[in-house]
């Protein structure tokens, strides 16, 4: 190819890559175009080879090569800007030759050239040590490996040159030096980033600046601020003095750019001792001066965050200035909300709580007059943040007040889109405030602003009940407490949490609500609720309350009877065998617990508690007593066995009071029915008891017990009518051999007697009923010591009541009468005589009745009641007047055939 055509095809190249770097100036672009232009250079070289040797196209290829050279420099090319390099040597070896600058201009050109060509070998001083590593590697990378002594070997070969640079040139010098000074301050070698700035600005100070290209002066700049920034690091009195130097020249030629503030605050933090006050000032400055982007308002926050380390007062009012100079009317809310969240963190994170409430509050109503909305969800939440780590900060040293003051920040209308959750998350907290300083007005002010739906929250609720608890507003606590149960379904916590209060408080009663609210809601499925325990806890307390009430509270006793059943019940269930792959819920020990409690207060409060209340405690202690019994690995069953015969005695005794007091027919029968099963049963187990296991005492008290169900027995067969059992509860009744117990069997068998006589089908068994007097007035009288008082009252209810029935038996009673008054004569007064009394009414009765049957044409029977009676009369020394009297008016009696 000719040189011609290689120079023109070199030059199209070139040409194109200008074009390419126009448009883009993505890396990717640059590196593509760093690679055209050294192709193209290499083209144009090889043409200069072949060919056209002019001096002018020697001094066109030296500047094409330079220009190469640092294309390939900007895209990281290393090694290829190295080579363009060798071929700049080259161009400049041959116009260093006098013979090639035979003009003025050619060699102002060359010198120009010249030291741009010792720029660049400077800045790639050791550049071949760097050959064959990562081709990422950028120029300051590689310039940073050099040989310090051969950078300066460069740098003084391009000053020779440069009083003959041209501005151009001049600036492309100082750019590369501000390059290296920069790196070698990232790299924080800042006295050698000194030397080297300074040579920038000091390239550029030269140079007349009208005559420089418009990015001089952001070049300029930007070698100022990098040398500012090294006389800060270096942390001398001199080199700070150096940098304010600099800097009152950057204010004098460039105004109040954001970057001359920059510098000066970045100068004031260098200060061993922080002026806020002129921190501030630049910073106000800054911040009404400068062009708002989101960088430069980041920016400037940035530095409202360092000025609080130093006065957080200041940095509030810098702040403030800001919203209301630029930000109310810039037309971006987000930067708004920024500012205001920023400042509401300088009055959270300040140490002076007065200041802050004051301070914050006018500030709040200055942004709400200024606002024509409120804070967006976001910016509301983040403020309620930064006011819930005071609030709470503050309560967990107990300052309540300050908490509380906290809160009411937080109630402002400017956070209302922070969300109903959050805000009442902050009012329960002033609630709780409120509560811990017992202002329990202030507690309901706070729960009635709430809105509706945060009022029926759970944990809102719980927190008014203690409220409530402790004003004694009974009423509102109990009405929290139902919408607490009614919003727990799973979790008994805050029911607890109820209870725990309200046994502080000393409110038994509200305890006990709130823990039988809670066994409400418990059952098997709440498996983290231990259910023995619960109900043990509620037993104490009503028991407790109970112990302080006279007489008994009878809703106390009413509530500790549906525990027990409730107990009872859940014991049932937790022993029934599709449960038995679980652990049982109630042990033998909590069995037995409540066993021994229910039975401990039926006996303590059985004359005091209503029948009915005592009969329900009983029915649930005989079933945990079943329950316990039913273990057979149970020991000590004749202690177990005595507490349930106790138990059902005192359930028989309670229905037979709860049957006589009963007017109902129906309901009374049905309590009789009651008593006949538990004197059964009383009976039943009766057999599985024995002397000697129990005890000689416990075993005859248990027959008396047994003898007093037997009466209740009798009275129930007479009130229900079952006559047919009469016979065989009368003859287990005349087995007793206490004399006691038959002095109660003959009162009841005299009452019996009325209700026989009444009853058709009962008439039937007075025949029985009299036989069973007369063996008590039998067995009465050889067990009683001859008691002739009680034998003589007997003897004449039975001669009554065998009057109608069966005259025999009432003749029998006259000669067992008379038996006995003769026998106590026998004895001479050693036996008890019969009473007078007695004696004179069995006689005349008897004479009576045999004139009674001497009117009805009975002669025969008058004459036998007649010889009874009057031998019953003439028995006893001291009835002989009566005796006389009524032999007179027996005498006196006409018989048939007689006149």
């Amino acid at each position: 190819m000719r040189s011609a055509e290689l120079d023109s095809r070199g030059t199209n190249i070139w040409n194109l890559s200008t074009k390419l770097r126009r448009g883009d100036e993505s890396s990717e672009i640059k590196r593509l175009v760093s690679l055209l232009r050294a192709f193209a250079m290499l083209m144009l070289d090889a043409a200069q080879q072949g060919g056209n040797s002019a001096l002018h196209n020697s001094t066109r290829l030296f500047r094409v090569s330079l220009k190469a050279a640092k294309t390939c420099l900007d895209s990281g090319n290393a090694d290829i800007c190295l080579k363009m390099l060798e071929k700049a040597a080259k161009y400049e070896s041959e116009m260093s030759k006098p013979e090639n600058r035979p003009t003025p201009e050619d060699d102002l050109a060359y010198k120009r050239l010249s030291g741009e060509y010792f720029v660049m070998r400077t800045a790639l001083v050791g550049i071949h040590a760097m050959l064959g590593t990562e081709p990422a590697l950028t120029m300051y990378q590689a310039w940073k490996q050099s040989r310090l002594d051969l950078a300066e070997h460069m740098f003084e070969k391009t000053a020779r040159v440069q009083r003959h640079a041209d501005p151009a040139t001049a600036e492309r010098l100082a750019d590369v030096l501000y390059e290296m000074g920069k790196d070698l301050l990232e790299k924080k070698q800042n006295e050698m980033a000194v030397r080297w700035l300074e040579r920038a600005y000091d390239t550029l100070a030269e140079q007349d600046l009208e005559r420089l290209s418009n990015d001089a002066g952001e070049l300029r700049l930007s070698i100022m601020h990098s040398l500012v920034r090294s006389f800060i690091a270096l942390r001398t009195a001199e080199t700070r003095a150096k940098a304010w130097d600099i800097v009152r020249i950057m204010e004098n030629d460039f105004g109040d750019k954001l970057v001359v503030s920059l510098l000066k605050l970045e100068l004031l933090s260098a200060e061993t001792e922080l002026n806020a006050e002129a921190y501030g000032r630049v910073l106000d400055t800054a911040m009404r001066t400068t062009v708002l982007t989101d960088a430069s308002f980041k920016t400037l926050l940035h530095h409202i965050h360092k000025l609080r380390d130093g006065n957080a007062l200041v940095a509030c009012t810098v702040l403030e200035d800001f919203l209301e100079v630029r930000l109310y009317d810039a037309e971006r809310h987000d930067w708004l909300e920024k500012a205001i969240i920023v400042r509401i963190w300088l009055t959270t994170a300040a140490t002076d709580n007065a200041i802050s409430f004051e301070s914050i509050q006018i500030f709040l109503e200055k942004v709400s007059g200024n606002l024509a909305k409120t804070l967006s969800s976001a910016a509301a939440h983040a403020v309620l943040t930064l006011l819930w780590k005071r609030i709470e900060a503050a309560y967990n040293q107990a300052q309540y007040e300050v908490a509380e003051a906290w809160c009411e920040i937080a109630y402002h209308r400017l956070f209302e889109n922070s969300g109903e959750v959050n805000i009442a998350i902050i009012a329960r907290k002033g609630i709780r405030c409120a509560v811990a300083r017992h202002d329990h007005a202030t507690a309901r002010k706070i729960y009635f602003q709430m809105p509706e739906a945060t009022r029926a929250a759970p944990q809102t609720k719980y927190l008014m009940y203690k409220v409530a608890i402790r004003s004694h507003d009974i009423e509102f606590a109990s009405e929290c407490l139902e919408s607490i149960c009614q919003s727990t379904r799973k979790d008994a916590t805050l029911l607890y949490a109820c209870v725990l209060e309200a046994q502080q408080s000393g409110n038994r009663q509200q305890a006990i609500t709130a823990l039988q609210q809670t066994i409400g809601r418990c059952d098997h499925t709440m498996h983290e609720v231990h259910l023995p325990a619960l109900f043990r806890c509620t037993a104490r307390l009503i028991v407790a309350e109970l112990a302080s009430t006279s007489p008994l509270n009878q809703a106390l006793v009413s509530n500790l009877c549906s525990l027990f059943e409730n107990a009872t019940a859940q014991a049932r269930t937790s022993r029934t065998p599709r449960r038995s792959n679980k652990a049982e819920t109630f042990t033998h020990l909590e069995l037995e617990w409540f066993a021994k409690n229910a039975y401990n207060l039926a006996l303590k409060h059985c004359a005091d508690m209503h029948p009915r209340d005592l009969l329900r405690l009983l029915q649930s202690c005989m079933e945990l007593l079943d329950l316990i019994r039913a273990d057979p690995q149970l020991e000590n069953r004749d202690d177990l066995l005595t507490r349930l015969l106790f138990c059902h005695f005192l359930a028989a005794s309670a229905s037979i009071a709860l049957a006589r007091a009963e007017d109902n027919t129906e309901q009374s029968a049905q309590q009789y029915m009651l008593v006949q099963s538990e004197a059964t049963r009383f009976g039943e187990l009766l057999t599985e008891a024995s002397r000697e296991a129990v005890g000689e005492a416990k075993y005859e008290d248990l027959q008396s017990k047994r003898f007093e169900l037997l009466r209740f027995q009798l009275e129930c067969a007479v009130r229900l009518g079952s006559w047919n059992e009469l016979d065989v509860l009368l003859d287990e009744c005349v087995k007793q051999d206490r004399i006691q117990r038959l002095e109660k069997l003959a009162d009841l068998v005299f009452s019996i007697h009325a209700s026989l006589i009444k009853s058709k089908e009962g008439s039937r068994h007075q025949s029985k009923l009299l036989a069973t007097i007369q063996k008590v007035i039998t067995l009465s009288w050889r067990a009683s010591g001859h008691d002739m008082v009680k034998v003589s009252r007997w003897l004449r209810c039975l001669f009554s009541m065998a009057l109608m029935v069966d005259a025999n038996i009432s003749l029998m009673c006259l000669d067992q009468a008379a038996h006995l008054v003769r026998q106590a004569a026998d004895t001479g007064g050693i036996e008890p005589r019969y009473p007078v009394e007695e004696l004179e009414w069995l006689a005349t009765t008897a004479f009576n009745r045999s004139v009674d049957l001497y009117c009805a044409s009975d002669d025969d029977g008058c004459r036998l009641w007649a010889a009874k009676a009057l031998g019953l009369a003439k028995a006893s020394v001291e009835t002989e007047a009566l005796y006389a009297m009524l032999q007179s008016k027996y005498s006196g009696l006409r018989w048939g055939g007689q006149e």
